[in-house]
């Protein structure tokens, strides 16, 4: 019996753990997605789409991963 309450408790503290590590991953996209590193990485796709457009098609592909995972995660929170 005592052994179940602990392997319970040794299971909350895990998912807390997993809940807060998920969190914490969410904040970082969050703060990635700044309007600041948007605006820089589309200014750097314009170019590219003239320079290099192998380069600039990746970075669109790159980058609509990072949003969509940003707001995947976002819903995932509420």
């Amino acid at each position: 019996m005592l052994n179940s309450a602990i392997d319970a408790a040794q299971r909350a503290q895990a998912a807390a753990a997993q809940a807060a590590a998920r969190a914490a991953e969410a904040a970082a996209l969050r703060q990635r997605l700044e309007p600041h590193f948007l605006f820089n990485t589309l200014n750097a796709i314009a170019e590219w789409c003239v320079d290099d457009p192998p380069v600039a098609e990746r970075a669109v592909l790159s980058l609509a991963a990072l949003v969509r995972q940003a707001f995947q995660s976002s819903r995932a929170e509420l």
